[in-house]
């Protein structure tokens, strides 16, 4: 069950990472810098 627990863990974290570096690596005009990620969901990149 420990080996359930950690692999759901670990797949969601690497979802997770991976829209982040998905999202700054595409060209929204957002900032690394200068915009929260949080701001990503007013853009038409949202879905990520």
């Amino acid at each position: 069950m420990m080996l359930v627990g950690a692999s759901l863990i670990i797949a969601g974290l690497s979802v997770g990472v991976a829209s982040l570096v998905a999202l700054h690596l595409l060209p929204t005009g957002m900032s690394l810098l200068r915009n929260a990620v949080s701001q990503y969901g007013i853009t038409a990149y949202r879905a990520g």
